[in-house]
Parts: C-alpha cells; sequence; structure tokens
C-alpha cells in the first residue's frame, strides 16, 4: 500500500538550529528547552527537539526533570489554584512569576488537595471585545500558541484551546493550515518538474520559491514516490 505523503517539515533555520542547541544546553532538557522556545514564540515540537540534540550529539533524557517543589511554592500554586479554578491558568501565572511548573505538576497539587478541575480553564462566554482582540492577534501571528503569548504579553490570559475556538468561528487561517493547503500545489510542482528531468534539489528549491514553504529533496522523493 503506497503511503499519502505527510505534511512537508520545515528546515530549521541557521539562527533557528542555533537558538535550539543554546536551550538546550542551557536547560540539559528536551521537554525544557520546548517550553522555554515556545515561550518566546518559537513554536518547535520535541521530536524536532530530540532529532536536534542527537545530530549534536548531546545526550538528555526527554523528559522533564524530577522537581522537588517547595512548600513555599506548593502553597503559591495551590492559592493560584483556587483563585483560577484552572490548571492552564494557574500554569500561566506562576510562569509570570518566573516559576515553571508543569500542567501535570499543578494537577497532582490540586489533586492533593481535593479540588476537581479540569485540565483547561473554566469555559466563560468572552466578550464581543475580547473576540475582537483575540481575533487580531491570530491574524497577525498566523499561530494559536504565538496568539496567546501575544495576548499574555498584554496581560490578557487564554489557553490555547480558547484562542483556538476563536479562530475556529472567526474562519482565521492559520500558517499550519495554508501549509496543509499548499501540499497539493507542491505534489504538482514536484511531478511537473520531474516529468522534465529536474533533481529533488532543484524541485524543493522551485517548491519554496512558488509556495513559501521549504521542503527536503528527501521530502519531495517520498511526494514524487507516492504519486505514482
Amino acid at each position: 500500500m503506497k503511503k499519502k505523503p505527510g505534511r512537508p517539515r520545515k528546515v530549521l533555520s541557521a539562527s533557528e538550529r542555533k537558538a535550539v542547541v543554546k536551550m538546550l544546553r542551557n536547560t540539559r532538557n528536551i521537554t525544557a528547552t520546548v517550553n522555554n522556545l515556545k515561550a518566546t514564540g518559537f513554536d518547535i515540537s520535541r521530536t524536532r527537539v530530540q532529532a536536534v540534540a542527537r545530530e549534536e550529539k548531546l545526550e538528555f533524557k526527554p523528559g522533564a526533570p524530577a522537581a522537588r517543589m517547595t512548600t513555599r511554592t506548593s502553597n503559591a500554586v495551590l492559592a493560584a489554584l483556587r483563585k483560577n479554578n484552572s490548571i492552564a491558568a494557574t500554569v500561566t501565572e506562576m510562569d509570570d512569576r518566573g516559576v515553571f511548573v508543569t500542567s501535570r505538576m499543578v494537577g497532582a497539587i490540586a489533586k492533593s488537595a481535593g479540588l476537581a478541575l479540569k485540565p483547561g480553564p473554566v469555559p466563560r462566554k468572552l466578550t464581543r471585545e475580547e473576540r475582537a482582540a483575540i481575533v487580531g492577534h491570530l491574524r497577525k501571528t498566523k499561530s494559536i500558541t504565538g496568539a496567546v503569548l501575544e495576548l499574555k504579553r498584554a496581560g490578557h490570559y487564554y489557553s490555547n484551546a480558547i484562542v483556538r475556538e476563536v479562530a475556529k468561528a472567526a474562519k482565521v487561517e492559520l500558517a499550519h493550515a495554508a501549509r496543509r493547503a499548499a501540499t497539493p500545489k507542491m505534489m504538482t510542482i514536484a511531478k511537473k518538474l520531474h516529468s522534465k528531468g529536474k533533481s529533488a534539489p532543484m524541485i524543493a528549491d522551485a517548491i519554496r520559491d512558488a509556495t513559501g514553504y521549504a521542503v527536503t529533496p528527501q521530502t519531495v522523493l517520498k511526494m514524487l514516490a507516492a504519486s505514482r
């Protein structure tokens, strides 16, 4: 059975790769690197970070380090939980205070304290002004995570789920959706140039010039193989 071509993976630029390596060496941890980079607006997956770590021969465990939370920090998290009634909002608030905690850590504190909370924020009806502000940031960043971070810097805290719901309702085209939509065009370009005897690197360059998305020669070959 022929495999369908997957979404082309964006090639990291030299500056992006340098940022990943630097963060890896600072945190010595895959999960912390992903979270810290996302906090700067650089949305990258654990898989990509792990790949860079392997290529740079950096031996790190993929999981978050075992953290010993002080009683003071635990009490601060508990107070934030009772105020926010939300795990996600509590993680965000603690991050703003310079305290790194994961949703799992906050969830464990909520459970030990007998607080029945959902992983996400408590659903509430957004005002027209709030929706307009979220849509504005979505159209600017073309990214759920980017919009959440921009709003956070402006002092407004929304979960990825809320921002995603607003994006869907407002029919805002996000970068990843646009990239998916461009895949058929990439396939057409690849097949046309391949029939003319062009090499995979040349086809990859042509796809980048035509769509704005970088694909590797290996991805081009996989696309062509799947189209046969």
